[in-house]
């Protein structure tokens, strides 16, 4: 009889045990991009009512927060569909929906009102009238504005009654566009961006010097990169000669010092001399590739030839801070933005594949994949639908403009104490999948809540089972 007490109390425990280690794990497969920030402050915005709308009205088990523009006429309605889906389907959950304006200088709650009635949602829409506050509000989303491209929407009425945007130039077919080519960067905090593929001389220069391996010694200053050495054969300090960069005139077929920096030449057909050299010994570049020259001060010289433009050669065209060092196997991705990628990822190359219109991982390194008009850059664990689709695919009449990014088209999934849990970047996600991490986020905030009373409940049935133990015992006694 003495081993009853005991059995007892090892049977309360045990009941407890599992309760406790299933609210210990709360961790899903989430489709979207996990976060770990703090709260979201309960900044005071205007809604499209024209009245004062805190952030924290409404406390739901879930609120889901996105940044759009009236403006847009492309990224933004998608969205805007997508959450009226993601709501139907949430109709038996406790969830919230909020946009926030990144166009202040133009939604205004009459716009905004006007914006909602046209797709038949009615959620908070949300501008402020001090731009500070809603900076304020981006900044604790770590959304990034562009407003270069927000302004560059103009909006005039058509003839049925919506809208439509121009950007300065008769519409014409995407096959006839010279669109520019762009490197999409999608960071590990799901805010992503994308930028023009702009080569510049030095460029060139850069991708020449590797190609045949050249020496380049040179300073950057506020006028950009000033060449002094090559090969080793440096400037004189007392400036009896110096290298002197030519550019090819294809109306003279003849070469001429250029008169701006190797920042600002076109990277088309270069050289470098030095400035005493007789531009008629410098060799005549063949036109069919671009290509840079190197004429030694004894009269030697190299020509590189740039063939098939690599993903490398846009990286550099296109990113300020990123460091890709050389390796046996060529190029590799180490950072961007001064973010490197830890043991547990990699930055991983994505190019857009024509023939499905969506993303797809190169299983080339950035030196062997060529001749794509689109690339991507994102952390591994990235999937190909979180990366937004190309500007250049989305609206066939955009202008070529010199954009950082069409505007961060993020979109937050918060829990109920208002943390950001997840994020969603671009617009063309699955609305099912989303729709999933949205019950995730209520279902971690549950068991949350669960886990919070367990303690006083393990204490009852520890209580009591060391109670029956004691009456178990006086019993036998």
């Amino acid at each position: 009889m003495r081993l009853l007490p005991i059995l007892i109390v090892s049977v309360l425990c045990l009941s407890v045990l599992p309760i406790t280690i299933a609210d210990s794990g709360g961790k899903h497969n989430f489709s979207g991009s996990i976060l770990t920030r703090s709260a979201v402050s309960n900044t005071v915005l205007i809604d499209q009512n024209g009245e004062n709308y805190p952030l924290h009205s409404e406390m739901a088990d879930a609120t889901i927060v996105s940044f759009i523009f009236t403006r847009c006429h492309d990224v933004c309605p998608t969205i805007t569909q997508n959450l009226k889906t993601t709501q139907n389907q949430l109709s038996d959950e406790d969830v919230a929906f909020i946009s926030i304006s990144v166009d202040p200088d133009y939604d205004t709650p009459e716009r905004l009102k006007e914006y909602t009635e046209l797709h038949g949602v009615d959620w908070p829409h949300l501008t402020s009238d001090n731009d500070l506050t809603l900076k304020g509000v981006w900044d604790e989303f770590l959304v990034r504005v562009n407003r270069t491209y927000i302004e560059s929407h103009d909006d005039t009425d058509d003839d049925s009654g919506g809208h439509s945007h121009h950007h300065g130039h008769d519409e014409t077919d995407h096959d006839e566009m010279d669109h520019p080519e762009t490197v999409t960067v999608v960071m590990p905090d799901g805010n992503s961006a994308e930028y023009n593929v702009t080569p510049t001389g030095w460029d060139l220069l850069t991708v020449s010097a590797y190609q045949n391996n050249w020496t380049i010694n040179s300073s950057l200053s506020t006028w950009g990169h000033m060449v002094s050495g090559i090969n080793g054969v440096d400037s004189p300090s007392d400036s009896s000669w110096w290298w002197e960069l030519h550019t090819w005139n294809l109306t003279t077929s003849s070469w001429e010092a250029s008169m701006v920096g190797i920042d600002d030449t076109e990277p088309e057909y270069l050289a470098f001399a030095p400035n005493s050299t007789n531009d008629s010994l410098i060799p005549i570049p063949d036109l069919e590739y671009s290509s840079f020259t190197i004429v030694q001060s004894d009269g030697t010289n190299d020509t590189s030839e740039l063939g098939q433009v690599s993903a490398w050669h846009q990286t550099l065209a296109a990113l300020d801070d990123f460091e890709a060092p050389d390796s046996s196997n060529g190029h590799y991705m180490d950072s961007i933005n001064n973010v490197s990628a830890p043991l547990d990822w990699s930055w991983q190359l994505h190019y857009w594949n024509e023939t499905t219109e969506s993303w797809s991982e190169s299983q080339l390194g950035m030196d062997s994949l060529h001749e794509q008009m689109h690339i991507a850059w994102a952390p591994n664990s990235t999937s190909d639908s979180m990366i937004p689709t190309p500007v250049n695919m989305i609206d066939d009449t955009i202008e070529e403009l010199d954009y950082e990014t069409m505007h961060t088209t993020l979109t937050f999934i918060l829990n109920e104490d208002w943390e950001p849990k997840v994020s969603w970047s671009g617009y063309n996600w699955d609305v099912d999948d989303f729709t999933d991490d949205v019950k995730m986020v209520i279902d971690d905030s549950s068991k949350a809540g669960d886990s919070d009373s367990i303690p006083g409940f393990t204490f009852v049935l520890a209580s009591s089972a060391i109670g029956l133990a004691i009456i178990a015992s006086r019993r036998e006694e």
